[in-house]
C-alpha cells in the first residue's frame, strides 16, 4: 500500500515527517504516523496514540528530493527548501486521470491506494 510522506509546518511538532494513516474529510484533518502523540491509559497500561492535525499545517514531502512542497494555493514564499505541486490532467488510453507533479524535481508523486470496504459479515459486534 502506498501512503504519502507529508511534513508538520506549525505547531509543537513542527519539522516532523510522517505517513498519513487516516484522513477525515468532513473536518478536514489527517493522522500522521509519529505525530501528535497523546498517552491514553487503558488497564493501567499507558498506550501513545496519534491525534489529527488540520490539513493545513502540514506539506507533502517530495518522495525523490525529501523535501517539503507546498501546494499550488499557498501564502507561503518559495524557499530553497520547499518546492510546489502543480496538478495535470494527463489523458490515458481509457480514461482522464489528474496527476501531483512536483514541479522542482519532475516526479509524479503517486495517490495513495484506497483500502477496500470491510465486509459485513465481518462485524465483531454481531
Amino acid at each position: 500500500m502506498t501512503y504519502t510522506q507529508v511534513e508538520v509546518i506549525s505547531g509543537k511538532e513542527k519539522g516532523k515527517v510522517g505517513e498519513v494513516l487516516a484522513c477525515d474529510k468532513l473536518r478536514n484533518q489527517v493522522k500522521v504516523k509519529g505525530c501528535n502523540m497523546r498517552k491514553l491509559v487503558v488497564d493501567g497500561r499507558v498506550l501513545h496514540i496519534e491525534k489529527k492535525i488540520h490539513y493545513s499545517n502540514v506539506q507533502l514531502v517530495d518522495p525523490l528530493m525529501k523535501v517539503s512542497v507546498v501546494p499550488p494555493v499557498s501564502l507561503f514564499g518559495t524557499t530553497n527548501k520547499m518546492s510546489h505541486v502543480s496538478y495535470y490532467l494527463i489523458k490515458m488510453e481509457a480514461d482522464n486521470c489528474p496527476v501531483r507533479v512536483s514541479k522542482k524535481s519532475g516526479y509524479i508523486i503517486p495517490w495513495p491506494e484506497e483500502k477496500p470496504e470491510e465486509e459485513e459479515g465481518n462485524d465483531r459486534w454481531t
